[in-house]
């Protein structure tokens, strides 16, 4: 009986103790290779999600258990912090979705006069998180405009998850993709009208305004498109559709 006893609550240790930051990745990394995919809808093209089968899919639960029980202790490098909490961020987000079963906008899901961003909450490595506070406490004093670009707000019009995780290793190449996706998308990311003497882009650089060279959207895009932004050039602004960016109708 005592060797019993020792097994089971070793067993419960092993259960409960805090896990690495990279235990999430590979049913994460998954499920958005499974489901993640390219869609149109309202003139709008953007990258989809089957909310549907991701919520059956078992990976979700467990991919959730294990970002939850995350030690951030584990966490040393900026670019290990920066990556683990963009995928954290979404994949919080597309469990608002699934545990709720919003199927039309996820503004749903919060009480009137409120939103998604705070009035959910998470607790990872024993720490409660809302949406907004991880933007908040790490996204921003993160000081990387680009990281942006990787968050989704599980809309038409957020930025795009991309069909694979964040990785430490990775992340410049990953965020410099983004940033392409969205500046080449002209539904929804970038576009030049009135003979380029407009320039509507998407929300974002609005809702995060200061965090583009200080506030100057025009001299940050003027880095991109150095030969068609001037002084002259008048920032607009995409209609900004909360619709759920699902692949299924």
């Amino acid at each position: 009986m005592p060797y019993s006893k020792s097994l089971f609550f070793a067993f419960i240790i092993l259960i409960l103790s805090p896990l690495s930051a990279q235990a999430y990745q590979e049913d994460f990394d998954g499920l958005l290779k499974s489901y993640v995919a390219p869609t149109e809808a309202n003139s709008i093209q953007y990258l989809g999600v089957d909310y549907d089968a991701w919520a059956e899919d078992p990976r979700h639960a467990r991919a959730m258990k294990s970002l939850l029980r995350t030690n951030l202790d584990t966490l040393n490098t900026q670019d290990e912090k920066l990556a683990f909490w963009i995928n954290a961020y979404n994949l919080l987000v597309i469990d608002l979705v699934v545990k709720t079963g919003e199927r039309e906008n996820i503004r749903n899901q919060s009480a009137p006069f409120k939103n998604p961003g705070n009035s959910h909450k998470w607790t990872i490595g024993g720490i409660e998180y809302t949406l907004d506070q991880i933007v908040k406490n790490v996204i921003r004093p993160a000081k990387e405009p680009r990281a942006y670009f990787a968050l989704t707000q599980a809309s038409k019009c957020s930025p795009d998850l991309r069909r694979e995780v964040y990785r430490a290793k990775r992340l410049d190449s990953q965020l410099n993709d983004q940033v392409l996706l969205t500046l080449t998308n002209p539904t929804k990311g970038l576009k030049f009208e009135d003979e380029g003497a407009i320039l509507r882009v998407s929300k974002i650089f609005k809702e995060y305004e200061a965090e583009f060279a200080k506030g100057n959207v025009r001299e940050w895009l003027a880095n991109y498109y150095p030969d068609k932004i001037d002084l002259e050039t008048t920032i607009g602004y995409f209609n900004f559709d909360w619709t759920l960016n699902k692949t299924r109708s």
